[in-house]
């Protein structure tokens, strides 16, 4: 109508305001940190290698920091969130460790992790990742050797798992489950043997496993072989042809 003045709405738009202010900016920024160190077998620090972290749930933000003379790598900015990070450098075996749980404001710190020298191949534990844990073990898993050009292979279920120590001796034992997979917790930092037994198969004793003081290690599979016309003798299983290294 003609005369009438319209007032705004002060309540409704201070209200719109308010809800505004509360939300998150795109790109913003957390405040929690992570730092952490790659070494090499001596322990000596790894300069010059990538440390990627990347938030776990789906398209996560991805983070990128560099190690610096002495290895240790720094990240700052980061939200609370669960994280998976990826270390590598050039001549050495790429690292995961999944699991990692920050929160808001939190300064974590983690163990320093050893990176393995690239190129080697054989018999010896190949690890797959590592998860952030307060006490150290490793996980592994049995399943039949069906040759080179066959990456599968049948799980090997009741294998008696040996764990060879310092010295040579024999320190714990257990049995594969049902799927084959082995586990072995609360153990000391440091090298570590596995001695895998089970009728019908050559005998195996796999060196390299190692356990970092504050992470539960993932380890790709063992592979057992079957024995030959049942005569399960070491010194007269046929030798296998070299490993090919890449």
């Amino acid at each position: 109508m003609p005369g009438l003045v319209q007032v705004p709405d002060l309540h409704g738009s201070l209200i719109a305001s308010l809800c505004l202010l509360s939300l998150p900016l795109a790109g913003q920024e957390g405040t929690a940190t992570l730092s952490g160190k790659m070494q090499n077998i001596l322990g000596v620090g790894i300069s010059g290698g990538l440390a990627e972290l990347r938030a776990e749930r789906p398209a996560g933000r991805l983070f990128q920091a560099r190690s610096d003379d002495s290895g240790s790598f720094h990240f700052s900015g980061l939200p609370g969130d669960g994280y998976t990070l990826k270390l590598q450098s050039g001549g050495f075996v790429s690292l995961t460790i999944r699991s990692i749980q920050i929160g808001d404001r939190e300064q974590k710190s983690l163990p320093s992790t050893e990176l393995a020298v690239s190129g080697f191949c054989g018999e010896h534990a190949v690890i797959d990742y590592l998860r952030l844990l307060a006490v150290g073990g490793f996980n592994g898993s049995i399943r039949r050797d069906q040759g080179p050009k066959n990456a599968g292979g049948a799980p090997v279920a009741n294998a008696d798992v040996t764990l060879i120590c310092r010295g040579g001796v024999a320190c714990r034992s257990t049995k594969t489950n049902s799927v084959g997979e082995f586990q072995f917790e609360g153990l000391s930092a440091g090298g570590y043997t596995v001695r895998v037994t089970h009728q019908g198969f050559y005998p195996l004793d796999e060196p390299g496993y190692a356990v970092q003081g504050g992470f539960d290690s993932f380890y790709w599979p063992i592979r057992l072989e079957r024995c030959r016309l049942g005569d399960c003798d070491p010194s007269r299983r046929p030798k296998k042809p070299p490993a090919l290294c890449e």
